[in-house]
């Protein structure tokens, strides 16, 4: 059995003989001709994103699901004990503050709600990807949450923002 990290082969614990000193087995390992990286699959983020032009990172599923699912919480379908304190906060409409891809798949998003700008709220989307078809078959929120830091502007320098940008729109 041997493992493989970024297409290099490592042996595993189990194929260490205990009276094989370690730096022999560095000095095997790291010796190992690398794979053809033309061979390598692409990662799951790669497939998720390849087509995403400028305008795609603020208009996608992955922020279409935010919404569904603080809908659903706002009426119940969903729970999150951690947002009970913030229930009346997350009524409204929000503004994307960023989004970028997350380690672990998916997007993360970064949200202000217009009628309480001062709190960010983070959530995790991720999308399940069918690597033969190279397609992205659902989505789900995996967390939604309030970030310790504020953010410093009124809901009417926000609503003046966004009419200098239309690019940028309320969900």
């Amino acid at each position: 059995m041997t493992l493989l990290l970024t297409g290099l082969a490592m042996p595993c614990a189990a194929q260490i003989e205990e009276e094989e000193p370690v730096d022999s087995v560095l000095e095997d390992s790291t010796a190992m001709v690398f794979e053809d990286s033309t061979a390598m699959a692409p990662s799951l983020n790669d497939i998720r994103f390849a087509d995403f032009e400028d305008d795609d990172w603020l208009d996608n599923e992955y922020i279409r699901t935010v919404r569904k699912y603080i809908d659903a919480y706002n009426e119940g379908k969903e729970e999150n004990e951690q947002l009970e304190v913030y229930k009346n906060d997350i009524k409204g409409k929000f503004v994307i503050l960023n989004v970028e891809p997350f380690m672990f798949g998916g997007l993360l998003i970064q949200i202000i709600f217009i009628d309480n700008p001062e709190n960010i709220f983070t959530a995790w989307v991720y999308s399940f990807v069918d690597e033969e078809t190279r397609t992205i078959s659902d989505y789900e929120v995996r967390m939604f949450a309030l970030e310790e830091t504020k953010f410093d502007m009124t809901k009417e320098q926000m609503l003046e923002l966004l009419k200098e940008h239309p690019e940028y729109k309320l969900w």
